[in-house]
């Protein structure tokens, strides 16, 4: 069995401002570095065999605190980048739309959902080719998160919190989503009203 701990990177002040972030590579703000410190703080007693990291800076940077004092590998991964956006990075979500209804175009010089399912799938089926029996952890974009859940089955809107976990399991040929967005590390730190809780158990149909 292998264990896929999936990691939200940290907050990016283009996250406080409600605006598509892409490719564009924008660091972590300091609420953004505090989020991975109390994440790292959290996970201390869970060993990783393995620390995998999509190469923009924000999830780096969270990939690296969560690695510090591990002595375990961390590995960049372009697999795990968000969906690229093109022209519309960096403009600002509708504040009366849903936060995730964004729906760029190949005209934006956008990736489309297929593209980026496709990169996801590649990274699962590595992963579980590449560690078996282990417990890897890894560090994307939410955008990336949800285009992963919706090829395993979860046809249902997701909220995904910075550094808010989503647990995936390799079992029998399979994926199963364990749980998604659990920020009980967050808790006390501030509003978190979305998904206080780790969402149960769900089947996932594809291998």
């Amino acid at each position: 069995m292998t264990e896929l701990w999936i990691v939200r990177h940290g907050e990016t002040d283009w996250n406080a401002e409600g605006r598509v972030q892409g490719w564009t590579d924008i660091p972590l703000n300091g609420n953004g570095m505090r989020q991975a410190a109390r994440l790292a703080d959290w996970l201390r007693t869970t060993p990783f065999t393995v620390i995998l990291s999509s190469d923009l800076v924000r999830a780096k940077a969270t990939a690296e605190i969560l690695a510090a004092g591990r002595g375990v590998p961390l590995i960049l991964d372009v697999d795990l980048r968000e969906r690229c956006f093109g022209r519309i990075e960096g403009t600002r979500r509708d504040p009366r739309a849903d936060a995730r209804a964004v729906i760029p175009s190949p005209q934006d010089g956008a990736e489309s959902e297929t593209q980026v399912r496709q990169r996801a799938e590649r990274f699962l089926a590595r992963v579980a080719a590449s560690y078996p029996h282990a417990r890897v952890l890894c560090v994307s974009h939410g955008g990336w998160i949800r285009a992963l859940l919706r090829s395993l089955g979860v046809t249902s809107e997701v909220s995904l919190h910075n550094t808010g976990i989503t647990r995936l399991i390799h079992r029998d040929g399979q994926w199963q989503v364990a749980a998604i967005d659990d920020v009980r590390h967050l808790q006390d730190e501030g509003p978190v009203t979305t998904s206080k809780r780790t969402r149960p158990a769900m089947p996932a149909a594809r291998p």
